[in-house]
């Protein structure tokens, strides 16, 4: 394994004093008690349920020798600290929050990379598609770390930076948020080179009570430029003339129908053909928000100066990605784009699935958004009524959709589920074979749990 740290490193990043100090490394950063092996630092947080200061000695058990503790926690406990410090030979590190104290051992640690080139992906939807394209072309021009999957909070970013190694060159780093202030504490994590906005949305609105709070909060992205970076912003959002203003940085608008991109295709649910420069392109993500996720990436790459080869082969390369427009047949052919949703990414599925072609029935299956606020119900009836204006068949499911449900005048057509459990055992009869079914959803909602019964 590679040395992340000594435990001299870890003291002098935090200016933390230590119980039981010993010189020693540490190889990985665990806050998941479950996955504590020898080598690694436990860094305990304190969520909503649960302390993570109360798994220390389960981690000791597992062979951790090296952990951080609340100051607050080894008030209350310093005897027991002082115990385990001793019967397991472990390091403590007091600190005040544990949170806090991530973040800055993460900051430490990318600073150790000054020839690393941070590429921060950010926006209210489409920036894990936009980080996949980006990262499937960078990773053929040179050595590049990529966010897995969505690690882009305030926990997932700092973990995904200990996996940076002296061979990388690029990092393209994915940063989400739910609250006011996440994505300055991210940006003061890893100060990127370039930050790409993909828009600005709905998602989230009931933490920040407007588009104008989440536009304040996304632009943050921005906050640490000190005049060299760059930032990279869609040219159709309506928030494009306050993005690109006052920044201390350069800043690229993507235009959505870019000089190198010509002959777009669209070939259904086998995604776009285009012409990127002189280089022909098979793309595989279906709809039209796709194909511009594609474009924030091409020109992000363009900046970096990747050949239009290697953007070609990128392109193509890329995988399906679950639960994000893929495309399933079998009895009946399903769209599942239910890895997330809000508002926005919503109407652009509908808007998708209104316009692709299809002979037979066409049966949209929505979940609850989650994450609104007070936004909740007018949301919900504004996707209801966008959906039963366009499709014979409407299914509703989530508690969300309730209360717009039960005041229809008319429910022709229109079927509501508390849950995914109610509607598994419909969904046979409400859906007919041969059928294309989009199913949208928030995740937490599970309405991936109805594929089978649909194919």
């Amino acid at each position: 394994m590679i040395e992340l740290f000594s435990h001299y490193d870890i003291l002098n990043a935090l200016e933390a004093k230590a119980v039981g100090y010993k010189d020693g490394v540490v190889d990985r950063v665990i806050i998941d008690s479950r996955l504590a092996v020898g080598g690694s630092l436990f860094i305990p947080l304190k969520g909503e349920f649960t302390d993570g200061n109360l798994y220390i000695e389960e981690c000791l058990k597992k062979g951790v020798v090296s952990s951080l503790v609340s100051s607050f926690y080894f008030d209350k406990n310093r005897e027991m600290i002082e115990k385990l410090a001793a019967e397991y030979g472990a390091t403590f590190f007091i600190v005040n929050d544990g949170l806090e104290a991530l973040h800055k051992l993460a900051h430490h640690y990318i600073e150790k990379f000054p020839k690393l080139k941070v590429i921060s992906i950010t926006g209210s939807s489409g920036k894990t598609t936009t980080k996949e394209v980006l990262g499937s072309i960078l990773k053929l021009y040179k050595p590049t770390l990529v966010t897995d999957g969505n690690f882009n909070s305030e926990t997932g970013l700092p973990l995904t930076v200990f996996r940076v190694r002296e061979e990388n060159e690029l990092a393209v780093l994915e940063m989400g948020m739910s609250n006011p202030g996440e994505i300055k504490a991210l940006v003061d994590i890893i100060n990127p080179d370039i930050s790409i906005i993909t828009n600005i949305g709905t998602a989230h609105i009931g933490s920040f009570g407007s588009r104008d709070g989440i536009a304040r909060e996304k632009k943050d992205s921005f906050a640490n430029f000190t005049g060299d970076n760059i930032g990279i912003i869609p040219g159709w959002d309506d928030y494009y003339s306050y993005l690109s203003s006052e920044v201390n940085g350069s800043v690229l608008t993507v235009s959505d129908n870019p000089d190198f991109i010509s002959n777009i295709n669209d070939l259904g649910f086998y995604g776009w053909e285009f012409k990127y420069e002189d280089v022909t392109v098979k793309y595989p993500y279906i709809g039209r928000y796709n194909l511009l996720n594609a474009f924030m990436a091409i020109s992000c790459a363009r900046e970096l100066g990747v050949p239009s080869r290697l953007i070609a082969q990128g392109l193509e390369n890329l995988p399906s990605m679950f639960g994000r427009g893929e495309v399933l047949n079998g009895k009946n052919w399903v769209i599942r784009d239910c890895y997330n949703a809000n508002p926005d990414s919503m109407l652009s599925s509908l808007k998708m699935f209104e316009s692709t072609k299809w002979d037979k029935e066409k049966v949209v299956i929505l979940g609850s958004m989650l994450e609104l606020g007070d936004s909740s119900y007018l949301e919900h009836n504004k996707i209801l009524n966008f959906a039963r204006d366009r499709f014979k068949t409407v299914i509703l499911c989530g508690k969300e959709f309730e209360q717009v449900f039960s005041e229809l005048e008319s429910v022709v057509g229109i079927h509501y589920f508390k849950d995914v459990n109610d509607l598994k055992n419909r969904v046979d009869v409400l859906v007919g074979s041969g059928s294309l079914v989009l199913l949208k959803a928030s995740r937490g909602i599970g309405l991936e749990g109805i594929t089978d019964n649909l194919l």
